[in-house]
């Protein structure tokens, strides 16, 4: 056997029981894992890790970040206040209106229709555009190309009515001062009934001018029946 063997085997089986050879304490090696004051309750708690002096200044707080309320202000009054009704309405009207173009046909709307589709898509008009192209789904090659040629033909004219009677901000030929100067009314909900009509006869016909507006207009007060 060899000494290396021989010193292996005459070795003591250390359990952690015997004593140090003095006083019969366990020795360093085989001290438990962690230290009694570890779970310790008593009066007086172990103090933290790295305890700050109690004798040093305490650390500043971190530097508060200004606040620039009248930037904030400005932010909130020109913000567009956007309501979950509204946007309900607007999806709901686009929904509504992009079914109208089934009815267009090839090509056979008036231009009184094609002015009343501008004015009721509104600031909504190239979402319409978007939302209409995108339903017309077909699997027929030649039907789908036929429907992108006739809405074409629709966004042709709608542009060329745009750019001949700035449809962008369609309103009648006479506004509400005038109209109570040619019928001699005060304002009132009469004003808005006239305007409306002459609204209408703006989409029918397009512009019809002042001097032609005001004798409809007058035609149309002195036939109207009264309320």
């Amino acid at each position: 056997m060899s000494d290396d063997a021989k010193d292996l085997r005459e070795e003591p089986l250390h359990t952690g029981q015997e004593g140090n050879g003095t006083d019969g304490a366990p020795a360093a090696a085989d001290a438990p894992l962690f230290g009694d004051d570890l779970f310790s309750f008593g009066d007086e708690p172990a103090a933290p890790v790295d305890a700050p002096d109690a004798g040093a200044p305490a650390a500043a707080p971190p530097a508060a970040v200004a606040e620039t309320p009248a930037i904030e202000d400005a932010v909130t009054a020109t913000a567009p206040v956007v309501t979950e009704s509204a946007v309900v309405e607007e999806v709901s009207a686009l929904v509504e209106l992009h079914l109208r173009f089934h009815g267009y046909g090839s090509g056979e709307w008036t231009d009184a229709a094609v002015r009343r589709y501008v004015r009721d898509a509104g600031d909504q008009l190239a979402r319409l555009h978007k939302l209409t192209r995108a339903d017309c789904t077909t699997r027929n090659p030649r039907k789908a190309a036929a429907l992108r040629r006739t809405y074409d033909d629709l966004e042709r004219r709608i542009e060329v009515l745009a750019e001949a009677e700035e449809m962008a901000s369609l309103r009648p030929d006479l506004d509400g001062n005038e109209i109570m100067d040619i019928l001699g009314i005060g304002p009132g909900r009469e004003v808005g009934e006239a305007y409306r009509w002459l609204l209408e006869r703006r989409l029918d016909d397009g512009p019809l001018g002042r001097e032609r507006a005001e004798l409809e207009l007058r035609a149309w007060w002195a036939g109207r029946a009264p309320a």
